[in-house]
């Protein structure tokens, strides 16, 4: 039995039950509720609502499409399979998705003449790391950096950041092979 949210009555006047907008109502339950405003949770919810203030920009649409990427892949991922998700403002586009074991970040700025081929940068970055960045870390709103370099050492070899205009492509990327001594 599940018990539909937001809590109300039916026309029954008994509890109402969740139906097939249940998945609907729990995403909109993660998205709306700040960390710390449940007492027993207190990192449950995605800290959009922090965000409505913030001037727009790249940085914001990463920010917001990262919070609600993380959050539901953290308290829905058991029920439901996130593809990806879409920000969008009026000269950037940023677009995360999950493919396979990766998570891939892609930015394109549409800011330069007309006729000009946009910025684009493009981030892929294994789950394991991802993960590992956002382990227990005294629930602080703190990143576990540490934790993410050794994944990303045990993963291997790998291009991370790519990004293009319109003269140059500068990459960054993971040699295993390549060591200093």
């Amino acid at each position: 039995m599940q018990i539909d949210y937001p809590y109300h009555f039916d026309g029954r006047k008994r509890t109402a039950l969740a139906d097939d907008d249940h998945i609907r109502d729990l995403i909109e339950q993660v998205l709306f509720t700040s960390p710390g405003e449940r007492v027993n949770r207190p990192t449950f919810g995605s800290g959009l609502l922090k965000l409505v203030f913030e001037p727009n920009s790249a940085s914001l649409a990463g920010v917001t499409q990262l919070n609600v990427q993380s959050a539901i892949q953290q308290w829905l991922g058991d029920l439901i399979q996130l593809e990806g998700v879409t920000v969008e403002s009026k000269d950037e586009h940023v677009r995360v998705a999950k493919s396979g074991e990766y998570i891939l970040v892609k930015v394109t700025d549409h800011k330069g003449k007309k006729g000009e081929s946009p910025e684009q940068v493009d981030v892929k970055v294994p789950i394991s790391v991802v993960k590992a960045l956002l382990t227990d870390v005294n629930e602080k709103d703190e990143l576990n950096v540490l934790a993410a370099l050794r994944a990303l050492k045990a993963h291997g070899d790998l291009d991370l950041v790519t990004v293009h205009d319109k003269d140059q492509t500068v990459r960054i990327w993971v040699d295993s092979r390549n060591t200093a001594e």
